[in-house]
């Protein structure tokens, strides 16, 4: 039983795959009474849940994230309003696996910048996901399935929605914080073809400057997602997806001037682009088993560059204008990241009830990192185990020789696993699970 199906006069809903055998029915009159039901899966423990895109609109403070929605569920936390991101257990953002349409994908937030203990316990700020664009959402604290591997915290499968193959409906929104335009329909050219397309781009510059905070400098972000899905015939289904999302932020010697006592004296200038390439086939090869095959590209470009401003030595007065200010760059940073995936998974369910589910996932992976500092920088904010020459120092001086890095390196990664599930009485299932995992890096 599914509930919570939201029915559009002349749309196409798609709710999910079910096999079906013909057979003959004779009974009685049939009486529908309101009931509540639970449809988890039998090889979910009792630490799943799931939403619906109905639950999801619906959930209080999420505004349609699901990310935000998540956080509302019991053992997960998060860093508070200003992040999207969420912990499990006392774990990190980012030892949570999230897949998008059977694809590991976890740069799913914007803004995840700043230090590296902000990023470990809040993570990103905004979703890569606009309202409605989730179809439905599946989230395990932990005892996940063995398939899964490199995470230890949660896991959260979401499902886009599929494109109506019927009719198209389009929909758009710009205010004063940006704009945003999604399609959902067929494809008129290829038969048995629906696609959705969301477009979003936001700016807070604007909103920043009307509420008097300018200081903060200019953040924006735009996402860019398509799906495609094609049924071949009643054995064959392929899906496209395809996503980018860059992000911009840049705050500059007017941003300085602007901020109280010009006390916040840090420039910055940080583009990041997230980009996801795959394909989804899945085969019924019989009534009783299907083969399910994921390829797909990850790329993610991050540059930037962190310097600070001062007001001029020669002033006797307090700074009038940005140009009483000189500026100095002390650190730029190029991360490259890629991954090129192949992923197949084979389903089989025996007439007893019992299923077995194996597979593998190889891949290749490339970092090229490269830090540059340009001459001494002094650090007011340190660690405790930071070298101070003389223990009563109030700063920290770090050198090039000990901040530079350069990295261009490619390995291979290779994982296989098999799980069985077995029902030993009706409301007792067995789940077990093997996988083995390689890592060219380490």
């Amino acid at each position: 039983m599914k509930t919570d199906v939201r029915i559009i006069r002349n749309k196409r809903t798609f709710l999910e795959e079910l096999g079906l055998e013909q057979a003959a029915v004779k009974g009685d009159a049939v009486e529908i009474v309101e009931s509540i039901s639970f449809g988890d899966s039998d090889e979910a423990p009792v630490s799943s849940y799931g939403y619906s895109r109905e639950e999801i609109r619906r959930a209080p403070g999420a505004a349609g994230d699901i990310l935000r929605a998540v956080e509302t569920l019991p053992g997960v936390s998060s860093g508070g309003g200003e992040f999207s991101s969420f912990s499990v257990r006392g774990g990190s953002p980012k030892e949570n696996i999230i897949l998008i349409d059977n694809i590991p994908f976890d740069k799913v937030t914007h803004f995840s910048g700043g230090s590296t203990e902000e990023q470990e316990k809040q993570g990103g700020r905004f979703s890569i996901f606009a309202p409605n664009l989730i179809e439905d959402a599946k989230f395990q604290a932990g005892g996940f399935s063995a398939r899964y591997g490199g995470k230890f915290s949660s896991f959260l499968d979401l499902r886009i929605k599929e494109g109506n193959q019927e009719s198209p409906t389009a929909d758009g929104r710009i205010d004063i914080i940006g704009w945003e335009v999604n399609y959902d329909g067929p494809v008129n050219f290829i038969n048995n073809t629906g696609i959705v397309v969301s477009a979003r781009h936001n700016d807070f510059t604007r909103i920043l400057e009307l509420t008097g905070q300018e200081e903060f400098g200019s953040p924006r972000f735009t996402d860019l997602i398509f799906k495609s899905t094609t049924d071949l015939n009643p054995q064959h289904r392929i899906s496209l997806l395809g996503l980018y999302t860059p992000e911009n932020f840049d705050r500059e010697v007017e941003d300085v001037f602007e901020s109280e006592e010009f006390a916040s004296n840090d420039i910055a200038c940080l583009d990041e682009d997230k980009s996801l390439i795959g394909m989804n086939w899945r085969w019924l090869t019989s009534k009783s088993c299907y083969l399910q095959s994921s390829l797909y590209f990850r790329n993610s470009d991050r540059e930037g560059s962190l310097g600070r401003a001062y007001p001029l030595s020669n002033l006797t007065a307090d700074p009038l204008s940005e140009d009483d200010f000189s500026s100095r760059i002390i650190q730029a940073e190029t991360l490259t990241e890629s991954e090129f995936v192949s992923r197949p998974l084979f389903n089989y369910v025996f007439y007893n009830g019992a299923s077995i589910v194996t597979g593998f996932e190889a891949s290749n992976n490339s970092f090229d990192l490269d830090v540059q500092q340009f001459g001494l920088d002094t650090l007011y904010v340190y660690d405790q185990n930071d070298f101070r020459p003389d223990p009563s120092q109030k700063y920290v001086v770090t050198s090039p020789e000990n901040v530079n890095v350069s990295l261009d390196e490619s390995r291979s990664f290779f994982s296989g696993f098999g799980e069985l599930s077995y029902k030993l009485l009706p409301t007792v299932t067995l789940n077990t699970g093997l996988r083995y995992e390689y890592n060219g890096f380490n």
